[in-house]
């Protein structure tokens, strides 16, 4: 991804906290992938999971792909789709969010908070110490 200026990260970021489930499934899909993947590709993906519409699943990509969420490339004669933004980028974006809105930008209280409320095995606490 090409380097972008602050304002357009911060544009950016603030157009992954906006995504409905729906669009959220569809990227979750498209970043486990990978790699670029067609919508037949995405809806077979997550119609093995419930009941997804075809239709639905095109119509939110292309509007994904407008809002600068997906970009669109070619693999041979088909259309690809890949995340403007990886995963580890959005959560960030998504905890930064989360922490100034409601910590006012205290990160140890946020941190707190979710030690105290999320049930965590002892193999999460060794990963969050050799983090730290």
């Amino acid at each position: 991804m090409a380097r972008m200026s602050s304002d357009a990260q911060k544009a950016k970021h603030r157009m992954f906290l906006r995504l409905k489930r729906v669009e959220l499934a569809i990227i979750g899909v498209l970043w486990d992938a990978g790699e670029g993947q067609t919508v037949r590709q995405v809806f077979e993906e997550l119609y093995s999971h419930g009941p997804w519409s075809y239709n639905t699943v095109r119509t939110t990509m292309s509007r994904m792909e407008k809002a600068n969420v997906l970009e669109q490339g070619r693999l041979g004669r088909s259309n690809v789709y890949v995340p403007t933004m990886d995963r580890e980028q959005a959560a960030a974006a998504c905890v930064q969010e989360v922490i100034t809105g409601i910590f006012g930008g205290q990160l140890a209280d946020g941190v707190i908070l979710v030690l105290k409320n999320l049930p965590l095995s002892a193999a999460d606490l060794r990963a969050i110490r050799k983090a730290m």
